[in-house]
């Protein structure tokens, strides 16, 4: 990779030395996904299928359990886990990524098995970019119906309240600007709205849910993200966007975050939302 990137190679002791950086990103940051499998008759297969386990995704997964399907739903009222592998008849949880081998495992199980490792590792980063951005007491749900201003103003009132601004007029004056002239709709029911050049206090989201849509141009919009962001972003601000993006393609997001009554409500679902957003 260093010689693809700067065309020269690295002497043996440097390998050695960022090899102890990876080392201990693999065994103290980078923590590996708790798997069970469930067993089939075969009984054969399941231990084929944990030695692979263990020889091609060492530093990914970690196999806990080898149980028959009934014994499934008792182990997981004591334990947690990331993922379900089943090598008999398929397996279909409501919350936990379930994948079937059948037969002895190959290079396009190897593939099939990366993407989804990504997948589950991508959506508990949606996961924690919500909690890390949303907060009940910045989220409004509007019955009435309201005027875009006005919405952006109620929701830059919340945010200030918390903490998130330094200036309301500055902020709100902002953000209507940017709408008129670099609109922010992302689909034709949801919009992210944020400033061009007015920084936040610290990151979060003023979110609106409008049961009365409100017109903007060609669309009716129907939610409202409202962004405070720092001038120093993170990597949890592009996670937010990326799962912004994935929502927007999702038919059911629109029904299931429209259709919520209470704040509460709406964090769940963003939450239910950022466990099963499929992006790959």
């Amino acid at each position: 990779i260093i010689f693809r990137y700067k065309n020269c190679y690295i002497q043996d002791d440097e390998i050695s030395y960022i090899a102890i950086f990876v080392e201990h990103f693999l065994e103290n940051v980078n923590q590996k996904l708790k798997v069970v499998i469930i067993s089939s008759s075969r009984y054969s297969i399941s231990s084929i299928v944990s030695r692979w386990i263990e020889t091609n995704f060492q530093n990914q997964l970690q196999v806990d359990a080898m149980i028959p399907q009934h014994n499934l739903e008792i182990y997981l009222s004591a334990h947690s886990i990331d993922l379900i592998i089943s090598t008999g008849d398929a397996v279909v949880h409501p919350t936990i990524a379930t994948y079937k081998i059948e037969g002895i495992p190959d290079h396009y199980t190897m593939r099939a098995m990366n993407a989804l490792i990504h997948r589950i590792r991508m959506n508990y980063q949606f996961r924690e970019s919500v909690k890390a951005h949303f907060n009940n007491k910045t989220i409004r749900i509007y019955r009435e119906e309201k005027e875009f201003d006005q919405v952006i103003r109620e929701l830059s009132e919340a945010l200030l309240a918390e903490g998130y601004l330094y200036d309301l007029e500055e902020f709100v004056d902002d953000v209507l600007s940017r709408e008129i002239n670099y609109p922010t709709s992302v689909a034709d029911w949801f919009m992210i709205p944020h400033p061009l050049v007015t920084f936040a206090r610290k990151n979060g989201v003023g979110a609106a849910v409008l049961k009365k849509p409100v017109k903007m141009k060609d669309k009716e919009i129907q939610l409202i993200f409202l962004l405070a962001i720092e001038k120093t972003q993170t990597e949890q601000d592009g996670i937010l966007f990326q799962f912004f993006r994935q929502i927007a393609l999702e038919q059911s997001a629109r029904k299931q975050l429209t259709a919520v009554e209470t704040e509460e409500e709406l964090l769940d679902a963003l939450v239910q939302i950022s466990n099963c957003v499929e992006f790959w």
